[in-house]
């Protein structure tokens, strides 16, 4: 009878042991969702505030521009127009501040060691060309036709322009900023320009962010600090805008309500 036990585990055991094969490991594809062959890219954006917006062939001047490489790839080398160095890393950051109406070419060589086909050399070449334009010709001057969010019913033509204008005091000294018109009640005309203008603005093609809207007295009370921004779509033709307004009905408190203009390109 223990003679018959023992032949049975052994029996089982030798069941388990041909049953049982050992875990195959799958080893990943190293090529699973790489484009082959390797094709270089990159992609062509503003940084403005906290923003990043994304742009086609137009750039401008005094915007903080990036040249970021779009693939998968080991190493980058960067051609910027006529600039002598050598830009080696994913992304690069420039300003174009000196070359307002030129069309420079940026061109990306990439490399990538993994070899997904057997025709491909891992080693790609993509240029593109940007045009530099200056605040006069962003696209963000224009007219724009829409409302505010808090009353999606009083629609209005919110008009966005470089102004320049003569110092009084000093005829020698021109200066120039931004300026928006029929955007709140109480931003009054600068006197200088005829429209209210931004202080301290800083733009780019897609987008502006200011540190105030001009206003005069006592329309608007006492001088205060109305921030905002404005950001126009990738097609350039929607535009968005908000600034932080002083609330006069808040029980004598100063404090800011935002509202938010949606418009679209007349």
């Amino acid at each position: 009878m223990k003679n018959k036990f023992i032949q049975i585990l052994l029996l089982l055991g030798a069941v388990v042991f041909v049953g049982c094969p050992d875990d195959v490991v799958v080893e990943p594809d190293p090529c699973a969702g790489l484009t082959s062959p390797f094709k270089a890219n990159f992609k062509i954006q503003e940084l403005i505030g906290d923003s990043v917006l994304v742009l086609s062939d137009k750039i401008y001047a005094y915007a903080n521009i990036q040249f970021v490489a779009s693939m998968e790839c080991d190493s980058v080398n960067w051609q910027i127009g006529i600039d002598p160095r050598t830009f080696r890393t994913r992304t690069v950051d420039l300003r174009f501040s000196n070359s307002i109406g030129d069309t420079i070419p940026i061109r990306l060589i990439a490399w990538r060691k993994l070899k997904c086909d057997p025709t491909d050399d891992g080693i790609d070449t993509v240029e593109k060309k940007v045009y530099v334009v200056g605040p006069e010709n962003t696209p963000l001057n224009g007219s724009y036709f829409g409302y505010h969010d808090d009353n999606p019913a009083d629609t209005q033509t919110v008009t966005i322009r470089w102004d320049c204008w003569v110092d009084k005091d000093s005829p020698k000294n021109t200066f120039c900023t931004f300026g928006i018109l029929n955007y709140l009640d109480c931003n009054q005309p600068n006197p200088l320009t005829g429209i209210p203008d931004f202080d301290y603005p800083y733009g780019g093609v897609r987008g502006l962010v200011f540190r105030n809207v001009y206003s005069s007295y006592p329309k608007c009370g006492p001088f205060y600090e109305r921030p905002g921004y404005i950001i126009l779509d990738p097609t350039l033709n929607r535009i968005s805008i908000r600034v932080s307004t002083y609330d006069s009905t808040a029980n004598g408190k100063n404090f800011y309500t935002h509202r938010k203009f949606t418009g679209v390109r007349l």
